[in-house]
């Protein structure tokens, strides 16, 4: 392989689809639990990663009665209900820890720039939400890669904008951006 020739090259008309291994080689998927994680019957993944990325990482760290994340690293994949069998990539967790009653975890950089952008496709609907990496990872197909994290869209749709007709206001949430008095710079509250 010369220097020029890419990495990674794909022809835009095989009938094969675009398979994470394709993308992203891991030398050692034996060390990998897949969390799918899904509606839990109070939240949606989703709505719990865009929230609070300590939420989040607290699902990484459930411990149930059997010691499911019994290997080094969690692969997390978050369920995009809003499409089906598309799940969004919520980041690579080390098991530093393992307690009788939690898993202590630490974000890593392994696929930081994918966190949030890198969409899987995959019609797992088994009742095991944390399987075998290795038993999934081929089958695991690229069905988008987006320019920028669903944290920042979803942020945007949550917003609620409103209108005051006796002071044109705009309120985000709970802040109210009055308008620039004459002379005066705008700044939040």
């Amino acid at each position: 392989m010369s220097a020029s020739e890419p990495l990674l090259r794909f022809d835009l008309f095989a009938s094969r689809p675009v398979r994470l291994s394709d993308i992203w080689p891991i030398a050692a998927p034996d060390i990998y639990k897949l969390h799918f994680a899904r509606w839990n019957g109070h939240n949606q993944p989703l709505e719990v990663w865009a929230r609070d990325k300590a939420e989040w990482q607290g699902w990484q760290q459930y411990r149930p009665v059997r010691d499911e994340f019994n290997r080094q690293k969690i692969f997390s994949l978050i369920q995009f209900y809003h499409e089906p069998d598309s799940w969004l990539f919520g980041g690579v967790f080390n098991v530093e820890e393992r307690l009788h009653d939690r898993y202590i975890v630490a974000l890593s950089e392994e696929g930081g720039a994918l966190v949030g952008r890198l969409k899987i496709r995959s019609s797992y609907r088994e009742r095991a939400t944390r399987v075998n990496f290795e038993n999934h990872y081929p089958s695991l197909e690229v069905f988008e890669i987006l320019r920028q994290s669903v944290r920042a869209l979803v942020d945007c749709e949550r917003r609620s904008f409103s209108f005051n007709p006796s002071g044109p206001e705009l309120a985000i949430s709970a802040y109210v951006f009055p308008p620039p008095s004459s002379g005066q710079k705008s700044t939040s509250q």
